[in-house]
């Protein structure tokens, strides 16, 4: 893990305040909780309805409770996985489900159906796929995700594959149901989406069609150009983003790295692009997981940034390639008044701290729109147009954990429309590219805007698959 000493970004007029830290009350968090009825104007605007996955929650309480969190954030849909029924039976789930207003938008993961070295064995996964047709009547969903072979001795054939899958499309077919394949980064042989792609087209069964999924497809660098014939056969779409890092190994960069949209680096809007042109109709559904999220705890927070990164991506799609504007444009934001002297660079105390002073922002009511409809309480920050007070141009904020790092990202883009400055030399990263210090600021950027850098002494280069 790379350390770095935070004193070493000091700037002459910086202000520097503690966020997330342990001590502090629910009370005193930047980041309010959400409001269900908050959001609603947005949801009402936006072409796509959302999921999450239940893998994307902390592994704290029980899966009732996650659903709550899922529900009360506003989520219409969620993915049950194969974790879950060891707290709950099917039915138990579908009931509890249907209290919440949730559809269960899929059920998964099936792994390695196709591609067994032994007949045994792959008639040991037709017995199993059976089964999971069985518990998706009882979760009364009708799509299942089939993965990719990712075991070590998986064998390939493109005809056998087709003949494999195709025998999995019949079953499937036979009890109403659809199957969702899915190419993992990971996967032994097939892990591109134009390999991919080759195979749905050769199985040719109207059940049988694809899941995009944002990580494994830019994670591995793929062309999405195969999506414009893709059409009907667009069944499910998963979503996350993710630093570009260099990571040679998929699988830890997948279970450890990937985040919330709008958090990182993904060209999501690029395929937002193809599956809208497209004509899907289904859900966005999210499937996240890494360190932070599962050590966090913090399974409102987590339903409720899911939620806000998913709005957040669509309004910004719409805006990009159909000028349809659904937040008011981003507003300069001239500096942070400091009543009294100015502020050294040192650590201070909390976010209650922040929260005393004033954002001074060409437009206060813009800012105070995008808060709302993206729920964060107005009070979190306190916005004016102008003062004869001191402004400070450059403000650092040091995160008590990655968490609270990516969490900070989003609520930097949603609520000021900020982003990376690439070339500021605060920008850390560890050494396979992993940020832990990055400094934000307008798009348009005007010379005497103000900066914020958030940092993160909690590198995580060092996490276990």
């Amino acid at each position: 893990m790379i350390s770095t000493n935070i004193q070493s970004l000091a700037y002459r007029d910086v202000a520097t305040f503690q966020v997330g830290s342990k001590s502090q009350s629910a009370a005193q968090t930047l980041i309010p909780l959400i409001q269900h009825h908050e959001t609603a104007t947005l949801q009402s605007l936006v072409p796509y309805k959302m999921s999450i996955a239940t893998i994307c929650l902390a592994p704290v309480g029980t899966i009732f409770e996650k659903l709550d969190f899922i529900a009360s954030a506003g989520f219409q849909g969620v993915e049950i996985m194969v974790p879950d029924l060891e707290q709950a039976t099917p039915a138990e789930i579908y009931r509890k489900c249907q209290t919440l207003n949730l559809e269960i938008t899929i059920w998964q993961p099936f792994r390695d159906f196709e591609g067994q070295p032994t007949e045994e064995r792959f008639q040991a996964k037709i017995t199993d796929f059976s089964a999971t047709l069985d518990i998706m009547d009882e979760l009364h969903t009708d799509l299942v995700l089939l993965c990719t072979n990712g075991q070590a001795d998986a064998v390939y054939d493109f005809n056998t594959y087709v003949l494999q899958l195709r025998l999995a499309a019949d079953m499937a077919a036979k009890r109403g149901k659809r199957i969702a394949y899915e190419a993992l980064c990971w996967g032994t042989h097939i892990f591109t989406l134009q390999h991919l792609w080759d195979i749905i087209k050769a199985v040719d069964r109207p059940n049988f069609g694809i899941c995009l999924d944002s990580f494994h497809i830019f994670s591995r660098k793929c062309d999405i150009e195969c999506c414009d014939e893709m059409n009907e056969k667009i069944f499910f779409v998963q979503l996350c983003d993710a630093p570009i890092l260099a990571i040679p190994e998929y699988l830890r960069y997948s279970r450890n790295y990937r985040t919330m949209p709008c958090q990182g680096d993904f060209p999501n809007l690029t395929l937002l692009h193809k599956i809208y042109s497209k004509g899907y109709n289904g859900y966005l559904s999210l499937e996240v997981f890494n360190e932070a999220l599962r050590n966090s705890g913090d399974n409102k927070a987590i339903a409720d940034d899911a939620l806000r990164g998913l709005l957040l991506l669509q309004a910004e799609y719409m805006s990009l390639y159909h000028s349809e504007t659904y937040f008011p444009d981003p507003v300069s934001v001239k500096g942070l008044e400091i009543e009294g002297s100015v502020v050294s660079v040192a650590q201070t105390s909390s976010l209650e701290e922040l929260a005393t002073h004033n954002f001074i922002v060409a437009d206060s009511e813009a800012v105070s729109a995008r808060l709302q409809l993206l729920a964060y309480a107005n009070h979190a920050i306190h916005l004016s147009e102008g003062s004869e007070n001191h402004l400070l141009k450059r403000l650092n904020i040091t995160c008590e954990s990655r968490f609270e790092f990516n969490r900070m990202i989003l609520y930097l883009r949603g609520v000021f429309g900020f982003d990376v400055l690439q070339r500021d030399a605060c920008n850390i990263y560890n050494n396979f590219g992993l940020p832990y210090s990055l400094s934000f600021g307008a798009k348009k950027r005007d010379n005497d805007g103000l900066v914020i850098n958030i940092s993160t002494d909690c590198a995580l280069g060092g996490y276990k698959i």
